[in-house]
């Protein structure tokens, strides 16, 4: 079909198309380049065909590097294809390496996903690194989430960077600066392994929601506000629920 966009959710940007069949990260890289916005990574879709109301979706970081999972563009990748009529349900399946995710297209351009409950690697142990404390958190791909009452002054950069060169984090790792704000909204900013800052993030929101969740820091219906948007998160049917606005640029 070769059509393709430039999608935005709660502030995270990508180049989405159909079949793009990327064979190398030059390829990405080059998506990057050539893009007439600021994005954060490039999604390729297909339809599963023995599926229904599935896609399959492969993703890639601004550097070329394939990730595991980004939420916030599996939300994209499902209004995308129903805007594009590959599908008339508004419940639609997106097929990633880290399993399968629900997701159901909602009012006013807000798309919602459903997914497993994080996994804590060392039983929600504190690690201080660099300075700052905090705790290892899997969603499929991996986070290090850090609460701080100041991280408007964090250079982000900077130390998003230096984590990548941890020996505990053998793949890199995500890394998330969270303010509690009250129980329920928390401010955030996040260093995406092959990417940098960005301005949002769905797996880092979920990382944040559910280790903070389960310490009674904050409630089980909540908002996280990053610079590029707001992600409302809760507990449904034994999974976490995440919605956001998703526009085209």
């Amino acid at each position: 079909m070769n059509k393709f966009k430039y999608i935005s959710g709660s502030g995270n940007s990508f180049y989405i198309g159909d079949e793009l069949n990327i064979n190398s990260d030059l390829e990405v890289i080059a998506y990057v380049a050539d893009s007439t916005h600021e994005i954060d990574g490039v999604i390729s879709l297909t339809i599963d065909i023995d599926k229904k109301n599935t896609l399959n979706m492969e993703y890639f970081n601004s550097d070329g590097s394939k990730a595991e999972l980004c939420v916030n563009g599996v939300r994209c990748a499902a209004k995308y294809a129903y805007d594009n009529k590959y599908f008339s349900d508004t419940k639609i399946f997106v097929n990633t390496p880290t399993g399968i995710i629900e997701t159901e297209i909602e009012d006013n351009d807000v798309v919602s996903s459903l997914i497993r409950y994080p996994k804590f690697p060392d039983n929600l142990t504190y690690h201080e690194i660099l300075g700052y404390k905090g705790v290892i958190v899997d969603v499929g791909n991996p986070h290090f989430v850090i609460i701080s009452d100041n991280i408007e002054a964090i250079d982000i950069e900077e130390i998003g960077t230096k984590f990548q060169d941890i020996e505990l984090f053998k793949n890199g790792t995500n890394v998330e600066f969270c303010n509690i704000v009250d129980k329920n909204n928390v401010i955030a900013r996040v260093y995406e392994r092959g990417v940098g800052e960005t301005s949002a993030c769905g797996s880092g929101a979920a990382a944040i929601f559910y280790s903070l969740f389960i310490k009674d820091l904050v409630s089980d219906n909540m908002s996280i506000n990053y610079p590029g948007g707001n992600l409302k998160l809760k507990i449904k049917n034994d999974k976490i629920y995440i919605s956001g606005e998703i526009r085209y640029l």
